[in-house]
């Protein structure tokens, strides 16, 4: 069905109706996880895209661009894609989709092993997103640095962003994300040797998990709690 669309398109020299076919192929084939066909596709839709008023879809194109290229494991050109995606939502003025790209490509830069380009990605992100009041992507900023500097076993950031996440959560209304954020800073100074700091973080961490009626969260808090 698709390549008689883009016969008919090509013949009738409908420039839109043949990019907007290509943009929905290269979808296609990337829920088939076909991917080298979704490259090609979304390639395509791109270079008849190139000259018309329509960023919103070549952005997000862009966007599915990295993400393919990224579970292909071409994490570079994932990366350029997605800078790409950053500068056309820029023009754009899309704040928010400006804060979602600095967050994938802080993830993305630490699977390079860029740690210097991740860091200034997730500081971007969690700026602009404190300055916007967007509660949804900063606690998911500070989840992802949260994971980074537990995996570097850096205990002292860590607890600094756990922090700050736990103060958005709340914000937020995120009751299961706040319990883990006060469980996990429990479990930071228990790991430090301050046992008393953990306490009333651990009985945090019990009163949002029952509230969130999360009955195994609010257990695992009481077990360390009575230890």
């Amino acid at each position: 069905h698709f390549e008689r669309s883009i016969r008919f398109f090509e013949k009738t020299d409908d420039n839109k109706g043949a990019y907007l076919v290509y943009k929905s192929l290269g979808a296609s084939y990337e829920a088939g996880a076909m991917y080298e066909r979704a490259v090609a596709a979304y390639k395509r839709f791109l270079d008849r895209a190139a000259n018309t008023k329509n960023a919103a879809d070549r952005l997000t194109t862009m966007i599915s661009l990295a993400r393919v290229e990224e579970v292909r494991g071409n994490l570079e050109q994932s990366a350029e894609w997605y800078n790409k995606a950053l500068s056309i939502s820029r023009e754009m003025g899309e704040n928010k989709r400006i804060i979602e790209i600095h967050n994938m490509l802080g993830l993305l830069y630490q699977d390079i092993g860029d740690t210097a380009r991740a860091m200034e990605n997730f500081r971007l992100s969690s700026q602009l997103a404190q300055s916007s009041n967007d509660l949804e992507n900063l606690t998911y900023t500070y989840e992802s640095l949260g994971n980074y500097y537990q995996r570097q076993n850096d205990l002292n950031k860590e607890l600094e962003i756990q922090q700050q996440a736990y103060e958005a959560n709340g914000r937020a209304g995120n009751l299961v994300a706040q319990s883990d954020n006060a469980y996990r800073i429990a479990s930071i100074f228990i790991e430090q040797k301050n046992p008393e700091d953990a306490i009333p973080f651990l009985q945090d961490a019990v009163d949002l998990a029952t509230k969130a009626e999360q009955p195994e969260r609010a257990v695992n808090a009481l077990i360390t709690l009575s230890k």
